[in-house]
């Protein structure tokens, strides 16, 4: 993974090939943040070279996974070095590790990879429909990764398939959803679809049993996600489970049981609630399509028993996962048979999601069981808010100073005002008072007035403030807008309100002191743009 992530990075490639690449891997975070802290020859890691190509939002990637950023190459340069010499974006991306080390201090006394979360939660908001009150019910799809939810997604939405000479689906024409041909889930985000003349919304839900890693990153992400989802649909027409017929045939307990605990879940023990599910079997043997009914209930029947054996520890959701199969053997439950060769089948599916007359109300469910987790990210939040708090006071702090030093610099032009003798005289001995905040005039009769009025503006900052030495009032303006780009981020997506926006923003992309001699004020609109 190494050379190919080194080769796409020095060839130029664009930070969203590469991130479809790490995503598209197998890996698992664990992995990528080992192949990230690798060397070359020329002791380079991957972060090394995105420094070096100056990218915001490459080096937004891979912070995500947490890198090594005191590894140093044969030059005993460390990454964020290689940036104050390589391009005009030099103070953007100075902000962005200046924040990413700032909120490493309060993130690491959390279980909680936020970095990764707040890198993802960035998309999704972007691909999230807006709050809206003209909303539908929505048909609920989730399952297990690789059961063909996506696939029945397409189908749903008019894709005919058929299969090649080695047994492979093929679509006939472009899909409208992402389908997982790998073992990594690929279906992360939900997405929604309308249906000309449905009364509902299909919704894809993120696979549960997300295979992504080992930990509860990912499972917090799509908890978080469904939250969001849930303010987005009027109600819930449907619960619509997929299975594979070989899970189901191969009575696959573990697999089996990942969908029917999240239902359980969902539900709260409100056992009432399961008439609102559907369970639509995928990926059968078209040869002997379709599977007889009693062939369903019989294996349905041995996964029972086999559960009856382990049950879970939580005795409401015990009872649920009991009710659902119980509905599943007594036929409560209808059981759709899909299969996305067959035109005539989308209306059969499609039919038995209306024929559910009472959609539910959203109250009626809970989307997660990580409220202990969502808990501590709110604890978190108000603690990088303090710190967002404590940047906007050394600005301010700075700016005040400036003004102070303004004041004494006008004081002394307006007591030589006579002796110049010329309106515009006094115009270029203020252009110098750039940080005093200073509304400039070519009218000397009002210039007075304008001076108190405009320093009244500024006013000193209450509590102690600590400023280093060579503190940089614009490189503040870049944290500033890129701490508050973050928590913006992070409320939107656990679902608090958004902090107050400051106000503040850069003046200009320009590099700091020590940037690359003669390397120039432009650079394509597209990297200014946050990513």
């Amino acid at each position: 993974m190494y050379a190919q992530l080194i080769e796409k990075i020095t060839s130029g490639q664009k930070a969203e090939d590469i991130q479809a690449f790490l995503e598209g891997s197998e890996a698992d975070y664990a992995t990528i943040q080992t192949a990230l802290n690798q060397q070359d020859i020329n002791k380079m890691t991957a972060m090394h070279y995105a420094c070096e190509k100056a990218d915001p939002g490459l080096i937004r990637l891979l912070l995500s996974y947490d890198p090594d950023l005191t590894i140093k190459d044969k030059h005993e340069r460390m990454p964020e070095q290689l940036v104050s010499i390589a391009h005009p974006l030099s103070l953007r991306i100075k902000a962005i590790f200046s924040i990413y080390h700032r909120w490493s201090i309060e993130i690491r006394k959390f279980d909680i990879k936020l970095n990764r979360l707040l890198f993802i939660a960035r998309q999704v908001l972007e691909k999230m429909p807006a709050l809206s009150e003209d909303l539908k019910p929505g048909a609920l799809f989730f399952g297990n990764t690789k059961t063909g939810k996506s696939t029945l997604i397409n189908f749903l939405l008019g894709i005919m398939y058929s299969l090649n000479e080695k047994g492979k689906l093929m679509p006939h024409s472009e899909e409208f959803t992402k389908i997982s041909h790998k073992f990594r889930s690929e279906t992360l985000y939900p997405s929604f679809y309308e249906l000309a003349g449905r009364p509902y919304t299909l919704v894809d839900l993120a696979g549960f049993g997300d295979n992504r890693d080992s930990e509860k990153l990912y499972s917090i992400i799509s908890a978080l996600i469904v939250k969001m989802m849930a303010k987005r649909i009027k109600a819930v027409q449907s619960l619509v489970m997929i299975m594979s017929w070989h899970e189901i045939e191969e009575k696959n307990l573990d697999h089996i049981l990942k969908p029917l605990k999240q239902i359980a879940i969902m539900l709260q023990g409100q056992k009432s609630l399961i008439s609102n599910l559907v369970l639509c079997i995928t990926k059968t043997d078209t040869s002997k399509f379709p599977p007889e009914n009693e062939e369903i209930i019989d294996n349905f029947r041995m996964i029972y028993e086999a559960y009856k054996n382990r049950p879970e520890s939580n005795v409401e959701i015990d009872n649920c996962i009991k009710a659902l199969l119980g509905a599943l053997i007594s036929g409560v439950v209808p059981v759709i048979v899909s299969d996305v060769t067959n035109e005539e089948r989308r209306n059969t599916v499609l039919k038995a999601f209306e024929d559910i007359k009472a959609p539910l109300s959203i109250e009626c469910f809970n989307f997660t069981d990580f409220n202990e987790d969502f808990e501590k990210l709110k604890v978190l939040y108000e603690k990088l808010k303090d710190d967002h708090s404590k940047l906007v006071d050394k600005l301010k702090f700075l700016e005040w100073k400036a003004a102070q030093s303004a004041s004494e610099n006008l004081k002394k032009v307006l007591e030589s005002l006579p002796s110049i003798g010329s309106d515009r005289a006094v115009i270029p001995a203020l252009t110098s008072i750039e940080d005093g905040q200073v509304k400039l005039t070519e009218d000397t009769a009002t210039l007075v007035n304008d001076i108190k009025v405009n320093l009244a503006k500024i006013t000193k900052p209450k509590g102690s403030v600590e400023i280093a030495e060579d503190a940089s009032p614009e490189l503040l303006r870049f944290q500033i807008q890129e701490s508050e780009q973050n928590l913006r981020t992070f409320a939107d997506f656990i679902g608090i309100p958004r902090p107050i926006e400051s106000g503040i923003h850069p003046r200009a992309e320009t590099p700091f002191a020590g940037a690359a001699a003669g390397a120039g004020d432009s650079y394509p609109a597209e990297s200014l743009r946050l990513q």
